[in-house]
């Protein structure tokens, strides 16, 4: 019975601690939650490209966000779909 007594009292004395601490978890729960929802939204969303800047890699290169290299070679297969290689 002592020690039922020592942990009440513990909680009694130290409650706003563990509330705060609750709280922080639930908080950095739903902030993680979130983040996560966003970045699988950003990676799944699809970008449409008009045909003309598709065979433009400048173009390509910004609205991709990507570097000169990979701009040229998405470009070049894209002509290569179109002319009908593939």
């Amino acid at each position: 019975m002592i020690r039922k007594e020592v942990v009440i009292q513990f909680f009694r004395d130290s409650w706003k601690f563990w509330l705060s601490v609750c709280l922080a978890v639930v908080l950095f729960a739903i902030a993680l939650t979130v983040y996560m929802y966003k970045e699988e939204k950003r990676v799944t969303e699809s970008l449409t490209v008009k045909y003309e800047d598709s065979t433009n890699s400048e173009k390509m290169k910004k609205a991709l966000g990507i570097d000169s290299g990979t701009s040229r070679e998405i470009t070049r297969e894209i002509e290569r779909i179109h002319d009908g290689d593939v």
